[in-house]
């Protein structure tokens, strides 16, 4: 083998020291993948041909007061069903060519060549990611991930979410909140009211997620002392309002829409989990030769989908001034 005898050894010992890191590295680029990848909203799930959640929708109607020897309601209740979720895969590669192998054959450049490499794959898987997590799950022949704009979605035309048609009257309980065409000259009035609008009890919504410029509308209209700094996010970097009950940030990702202004989320992650597989959670292959190339390929692999069991806590405003 040309240049360092060693190379392949090295070059699958310094991948897999990258291998524990790749997980926490991509989660911190943008606020929608770190928030639902690093505060407990990521759940581990081994396998399976999709994703099934249940839900409860109804109440049980026999739960009534009775005396003595009265009969009880025995009647079989409804109030309960459940959704499938489709996995869906992401996947990159890095790879070394023959001639790269020659012009880096010392040990510190085969280190620098890999680690640069990771670093090009960690900043796109992110991107790749966060971009679909806000998306409405159609992209690349509907194999992307599902997004918000698929489960918080614009109500002007209702779609379906996990096999149920949120179009049927029937199934409004599946409808996320939303209100459109509102003006962010108003955007304190219209945030406090789609925040009550999905608070039920003492449940309220913990995370809302905006464009940029929403979230420079909000700041003017609040006072200074309402920036807000998190210990649940502090080492995250990311620039934070405290409003109502929830911690406010901007997302490069969130749509803007044909205006500009864009889109508010107000998500209760209580009900959101990002539910990854537990053998492709951004796992990291070795690297293999093909047959007809001069190079070393390494995949990078992720087996997941976002899931809400409550849509109806959920809120989107859609901004148009």
């Amino acid at each position: 083998m040309a240049g360092n005898p060693s190379y392949d050894a090295l070059l699958s010992t310094t991948l897999g020291n990258y291998r524990s890191e790749m997980a926490d590295n991509v989660s911190l680029s943008f606020f929608l993948l770190y928030w639902l990848t690093t505060q407990g909203r990521k759940r581990l799930e081994n396998g399976g041909e999709s994703i099934i959640v249940q839900l409860l929708y109804g109440l049980n109607q026999t739960v009534r007061s009775f005396s003595g020897y009265e009969v009880l309601d025995t009647t079989p209740q409804e109030g309960i069903t459940s959704i499938k979720i489709p996995w869906r895969q992401l996947a990159g590669t890095v790879s070394i060519s023959g001639l790269e192998k020659r012009q880096n054959s010392g040990e510190q450049q085969i280190i620098n060549l890999l680690a640069a490499k990771i670093k090009q794959a960690e900043i796109s898987m992110s991107y790749a990611m966060n971009t679909q997590l806000f998306s409405d799950g159609l992209g690349n022949s509907s194999k992307d991930l599902f997004g918000l704009d698929l489960i918080v979605e614009d109500g002007t035309l209702w779609g379906s979410y996990g096999g149920i048609n949120r179009a049927d009257a029937d199934n409004a309980w599946w409808r996320n909140q939303w209100a459109g065409g509102k003006a962010t000259s108003a955007i304190d009035t219209e945030l406090r009211s789609m925040y009550n609008k999905c608070s039920r009890g003492n449940e309220h919504p913990d995370i809302l997620i905006m464009t940029r410029t929403l979230f420079e509308a909000l700041e003017g209209k609040l006072v200074a002392n309402q920036r807000f700094v998190d210990s649940r996010v502090a080492n995250g970097g990311f620039e934070l309002l405290k409003f109502k009950g929830c911690l406010a940030s901007f997302d490069e990702m969130c749509p803007v829409g044909a205006g500009g202004f864009g889109s508010a989320f107000f998500l209760n992650s209580k009900y959101l989990e990002f539910v990854v597989d537990t053998e492709t959670d951004l796992r990291t292959t070795d690297f293999v030769t093909p047959e007809n190339q001069d190079a070393m390929v390494a995949k990078i692999l992720l087996m997941a989908n976002l899931v809400c069991s409550n849509c109806s806590l959920q809120g989107r405003i859609d901004f148009s001034s």
